[in-house]
């Protein structure tokens, strides 16, 4: 009997084989890496171009190869080479099997995210889901990342009365640019521009830029064009509406505004105010002789104090008789204060509201300068109208 003798043993394969062992299948591969990024299977998919369904299908171990073209997306939506998802790699030892561990350095963040974090604040969403946010959209609104990816979270942050509009958007599909109110995780309000478009099926890609600032820009700008259309003092009530309605477009949440005109040579301080909706849209007009609310009322003198150091009074409305604890801000100007009046448990101070009231008395000022102009030249006009006449009389 003839025997033939065995190979020896090819140590190029016996270290092959023990690479082997070290390789991860690509569906674990896959997942792993997709978990660490914290994306779905519909965001991965958004992102690589590969269907979800296929993304599925590679996971649960259906696909074992994949063409080139697919493999590549897949591997720069992930930020890897496309060796390192075939299999030459050490994943996370808790995305694993329980009868392998495995170990792996620390990798870099995805690509996506790098570019994503430094663009404007833009979030994807389904069906009224984010499916994912970006870092500057989670600024923007004051929430972690991954509490604004939890149900009905959208519902935290966009206010009812903009759902409608919002919803409209999605479900027509619009492009055009519409303007809404979010909330802040601190419950402050503030006005943004929203732009949305449909990028697969159900799934609905917002770009959003807050518009606070422009907002605060255009309302300076209608108050100013408001002073230019009154003659007398007494219509400064209708500037003061205008300033309340801007000011309440912006979202912010107040209960009065008004203007205090301080006049120490006539001895008169003449207070309008105008009221939002929630408070019942009203206007008031009132004119007190100041010397002798000076010395009845405290916070007339507070008043005048803080305006005479030129100084922003801040102070809780429950010193004040008949009103709920809140607070009232009073920001000096040349001849008064512009003044509001905020709810309770309002910010003590708000730097950015704090900057709008300072602009929105420039153009106040404005028009009280110019309203004593045409008093002045109103009684000069009379003196000499008083003194042709006497000369008629009295040739």
């Amino acid at each position: 009997m003839r025997f033939q003798a065995r190979n020896p043993p090819n140590p190029f394969r016996i270290e092959y084989n023990r690479i082997r062992l070290r390789i991860m299948p690509l569906g674990k591969t896959l997942k792993a890496l997709r978990q660490k990024r914290g994306l779905n299977q519909k965001t991965l998919s958004l992102l690589s171009g590969v269907s979800q369904a296929t993304i599925s299908r590679i996971e649960i171990g259906r696909v074992r190869q994949l063409r080139s073209r697919a493999l590549k997306s897949l591997a720069d939506a992930l930020n890897v080479s496309v060796d390192f998802l075939m299999g030459d790699n050490e994943v996370f030892a808790s995305n694993l099997d329980a009868e392998v561990s495995y170990f792996i350095p620390k990798i870099k963040e995805g690509r996506f995210h790098q570019i994503a974090d430094v663009l404007d604040p833009f979030a994807i969403l389904e069906h009224g889901r984010f499916l994912y946010v970006n870092q500057a959209f989670a600024d923007m609104v004051d929430f972690p990342q991954e509490e604004l990816l939890a149900k009905n979270s959208i519902e935290r942050i966009i206010l009812p009365e903009s759902r409608a509009l919002v919803r409209h958007m999605i479900a027509n599909n619009a492009s055009e640019v519409c303007e809404i109110l979010l909330m802040r995780r601190n419950g402050t309000r503030f006005p943004v521009e929203i732009s949305s478009k449909n990028i697969a099926g159900n799934i609905h890609i917002g770009i959003v830029r807050d518009i606070t600032a422009r907002r605060y820009q255009q309302a300076v700008g209608r108050v100013q064009q408001a002073g230019l259309e009154i003659k007398t003092l007494g219509e400064m009530g209708k500037v003061v509406r205008i300033m309340a309605d801007e000011l309440e477009d912006t979202g912010l949440v107040f209960e009065s505004l008004g203007i205090n005109v301080i006049d120490e040579k006539a001895d008169r301080l003449t207070i309008f105010t105008a009221y939002p909706e929630s408070e019942g849209y009203q206007s008031t007009h009132n004119s007190l002789d100041l010397r002798h609310a000076l010395d009845s009322q405290s916070t007339i003198r507070g008043l005048l104090s803080h305006w005479h150091r030129d100084k922003i009074w801040e102070r809780e409305t429950d010193e004040e008789p008949g009103r709920i604890p809140g607070m009232l801000v009073d920001v000096p100007f040349e001849q008064g204060t512009v003044r509001l009046g905020l709810p309770p448990d309002s910010p003590a101070r708000n730097p950015e509201l704090i900057s709008f009231l300072l602009e929105l008395s420039r153009p106040i000022s404005s028009t009280l300068k110019q309203l004593q102009e045409i008093e002045i030249l109103t009684q000069k006009l009379k003196r000499a109208r008083d003194e042709i006449q006497g000369l008629h009389q009295n040739p």
